[in-house]
């Protein structure tokens, strides 16, 4: 079968490493396979974090994050298993895009995938039938990629039902991110991690943090430390973590159909950052005329109060990008 296989021992105890290996057929290779770094951390019976970073191969706090304490958890007390895997979708993060070079695919919308189809398809079905069955919890780690800068958010799931948001608030509250926005309904995709980990039963927070392609040294830290909370609350992590003095905010992300984006082509000027808080038609900022710079720029502004939580970065902006996204009172 034209499936993925795994050479990392996810049984034994202690560290171990290895591949998930994905089939692949290009103009350069006829037949091969990519190779996508998977490592275990495990000491007996308990409880299983997976921890993925590089879903899209462009967001590099989190895979900066995971490959630093998978080192440092070589020398911590761990009880039960942490299951590490920085650069999760492998193609894309060796050719630094979002998508996958080999097919396109955009990971986070291939679940539940299949065992036969293009390679991002099998990669999301290994992912599905083979790590996501063995997790207790999955901390997924993202950032802006090339183009958006994000607070240091984190990101929960829709919430179905009560007894889930007390269980998501109280994994937030300890993960500790400065904001806490939660998936509208109308984003919920069945191809999501977040839909897959819904499917499987287990519980998921993500963060959203960084971008630009580049680290952003506060929010890598924050990251980290907000890992480490979450492996002593799982009692993975048999030593104390390190403290959080902040009270996350929980805000709703609005849905894309309510994203600011640019009414027309030009440069973007923005008049507001992440992590601002923003009125009903306040300045978001403007669009100048490229060829004619004579003309007074556009002006954008927002259609209603709530939070930045992202913004693009690029300065050339074509019509329909999308500029600011907003969160609102979670209620």
């Amino acid at each position: 079968m034209n499936t993925a296989v795994l050479t990392t021992d996810l049984v034994t105890d202690g560290y171990h490493s290895g591949l998930i290996r994905v089939p692949i057929s290009t103009n350069r290779s006829a037949f091969g396979w990519t190779a996508i770094p998977v490592i275990s951390i495990k000491n007996g019976k308990g409880p299983c974090a997976l921890l993925l970073g590089g879903c899209h191969g462009d967001e590099y706090e989190g895979q900066i994050a995971l490959r630093v304490l998978s080192q440092e958890l070589k020398s911590r007390a761990v009880s039960g298993q942490v299951i590490v895997v920085p650069g999760l979708n492998g193609p894309a993060v060796r050719a630094g895009s979002r998508v996958s070079p080999f097919d396109d695919g955009n990971l986070n919308i291939a679940f539940p995938g299949s065992p036969t189809g293009k390679p991002t398809q099998i990669l999301a079905h290994f992912i599905e039938t083979a790590l996501l069955p063995r997790a207790s919890l999955v901390v997924d780690t993202h950032s802006g990629g090339h183009n958006t800068e994000y607070a240091c958010c984190a990101m929960l799931p829709r919430v179905r039902e009560t007894t889930q948001r007390e269980t998501f608030v109280k994994l937030a509250r300890i993960f500790g991110m400065p904001i806490t926005f939660v998936q509208d309904e109308q984003d919920h995709k069945a191809g999501s991690l977040f839909a897959a980990c819904e499917r499987a039963g287990i519980s998921v927070i993500a963060a959203e943090l960084g971008g630009g392609s580049t680290i952003n040294i506060d929010a890598l830290r924050i990251l980290t430390d907000g890992i480490l909370r979450v492996l002593a609350y799982l009692d993975i992590l048999r030593e104390p973590p390190p403290e959080c003095d902040r009270e996350t905010i929980f805000v709703r992300r609005l849905p894309i159909s309510e994203t600011v984006c640019a009414p027309e082509s030009g440069f973007f000027q923005p008049a507001v950052k992440p992590g601002d808080e923003v009125l009903a038609d306040q300045l978001a900022g403007w669009i100048h005329n490229i060829e004619a710079p004579w003309r007074s720029p556009t002006e954008i502004r927002f259609s209603r109060s709530g939070k930045i939580l992202c913004r693009r970065l690029p300065v050339p902006t074509m019509q329909g990008d999308g500029l600011f996204k907003l969160g609102v009172d979670w209620a």
